[in-house]
């Protein structure tokens, strides 16, 4: 099984997702904001598929918000059939609406309902590395600037972290079910983002730890499966 991933800004009254080239991303966040991000790197960690989807976690609504403050960890994910253990640096400069490949799987026959998606700093041996930007101890890092509404002077911000942010646990469409004649698969990841600067108090963003832990929130709750 092939999984990728795909990120992408929210499609538009009518349904479609806009082609945004590489290159400085820019876009309005819910208060009609104008975010350009110059620089955005995420660390996702690993991925694993979930046969048995009634756990808690997969209980979103039940979760707090600080549910990201984990013990960071420095070694990778164990390996496992199920899980893609190989960290990846996600740019989300690059070309949106390309297909990124973070590895293969080989999971047992079985019925697969879900998956959870983990984001962790990144180490030596992450794939995709940036080579204008260390992000080796980082799992999320944002450049940029703002420019408020009814306002002319643009602001500029910068987000540098290697907190684990909130794993998300995401049931699966329609349920996969792999046998000895049906093993072959693709499981493509959205990230949505330019929904991950909605309802923050910008101005305060750098320096007040509840916006940050609003904005890692966000970047979770961005990670969805395609249909």
């Amino acid at each position: 099984m092939t999984v990728t991933a795909t990120h992408q800004q929210s499609a538009d009254a009518l349904g479609q997702t806009p082609s945004v080239p590489a290159g400085i991303k820019t876009f309005s966040n819910s208060e009609g904001t104008l975010i350009s991000l110059t620089k955005a790197y995420l660390t996702l960690w690993s991925v694993q598929l979930e046969s048995d989807c009634n756990l808690p976690d997969f209980a979103q609504l039940r979760r707090s918000l600080f549910n990201w403050l984990i013990p960071t960890a420095n070694a990778h994910a164990p390996a496992a059939p199920t899980r893609l253990a190989t960290p990846n640096v996600i740019n989300l400069l690059d070309a949106d609406l390309t297909s990124m490949t973070l590895g293969v799987i080989q999971p047992p026959p079985n019925s697969y309902c879900g998956m959870m998606m983990e984001m962790l700093k990144a180490d030596e041996d992450t794939q995709h590395l940036p080579t204008d930007f260390d992000m080796v101890n980082r799992t999320l890092y944002l450049e940029g600037n703002y420019l408020m509404s009814g306002t002319s002077q643009a602001i500029p911000f910068s987000i540098d972290t290697a907190k684990t942010l909130r794993p998300k646990y995401l049931l699966l469409p329609v349920t996969l079910d792999l046998s000895s004649s049906h093993r072959t698969a693709q499981l493509d990841i959205h990230i949505t983002y330019d929904r991950w600067f909605d309802s923050l108090n910008l101005p305060v963003l750098m320096t007040d730890e509840f916006q940050q832990t609003l904005l890692f929130n966000n970047v979770t709750e961005s990670l969805k499966i395609a249909k």
